[in-house]
């Protein structure tokens, strides 16, 4: 009997919030299944097993589409590293929830992840270039680790003898972005040098030379600082 109060208590507290229709789309089974996985995404996640734990929560959000199951997913891609998933997430979070209690905090959340910098990892063949970010220049050379913040940058290498060249990118906050370039020799020093400093072919023709070979990865995300403070992730419908 406590338990078919319980249960009613939540149905009401949801229809509250503009859920009732997400708990009466759900059977019974569906919802001990969604606190069953929830519960396991929990204690992956109190051990670390980040990448598993995410997994599960999604599972556990397919069987029950609870909003606050988002907050862990989000939690979960912010300790692999997966800051733009963290952020799209709670993004989504608040979409589904606008008038969510903890609007606030989650906000600032956001705010805090979108302020992280890129780290990018800056190198050129030849190495030495002077590097540029936005039209103002660094102080530093190839190869070398820049700190921006996230959003659209124009990073240029300039290099006695070598043709000035620039890459426009958007960086990614929070991430780990390698950036190569290779400098193509000017004209000048071709003629001076006979040929010495070119990239990658010979003296003649040159047709080409102005489009310097580009590359750019992401290859890793920066890691969560420890765990999110003050995470508690309550399950409202699912739990008892």
């Amino acid at each position: 009997m406590s338990a078919r109060r319980s249960i009613l208590a939540v149905v009401v507290m949801l229809s509250a919030l503009g859920l009732s229709s997400i708990a009466s789309a759900q059977t019974q089974d569906q919802r001990n299944r969604a606190r069953q996985l929830y519960t396991e995404a929990q204690a992956l996640f109190d051990a670390g097993n980040y990448a598993q734990a995410e997994a599960s929560f999604r599972a556990a959000y397919a069987a029950v589409p609870n909003p606050v199951v988002l907050k862990a997913i989000a939690a979960a891609q912010e300790h692999q590293g997966n800051i733009r998933g963290a952020i799209e997430t709670y993004e989504q979070y608040l979409q589904v929830m606008p008038q969510a209690p903890d609007r606030a905090q989650v906000e600032s959340q956001l705010a805090g992840l979108r302020s992280r910098p890129a780290i990018v990892a800056v190198s050129s063949t030849p190495p030495g270039a002077a590097i540029w970010v936005d039209g103002r220049d660094t102080g530093h050379t190839t190869p070398r680790d820049i700190e921006m913040t996230g959003g659209d940058h124009a990073v240029s290498l300039v290099m006695p003898g070598y043709e000035s060249t620039e890459q426009t990118f958007a960086a990614q906050p929070g991430t780990r972005v390698r950036l190569e370039l290779n400098l193509t020799a000017s004209s000048d020093a071709l003629g001076a040098n006979d040929g010495q400093g070119t990239v990658g072919g010979d003296g003649g023709g040159g047709g080409g030379s102005s489009d310097p070979s580009v590359a750019v990865w992401v290859f890793a995300g920066l890691g969560a600082a420890g765990l999110v403070s003050g995470t508690v992730f309550g399950f409202l419908a699912l739990s008892e």
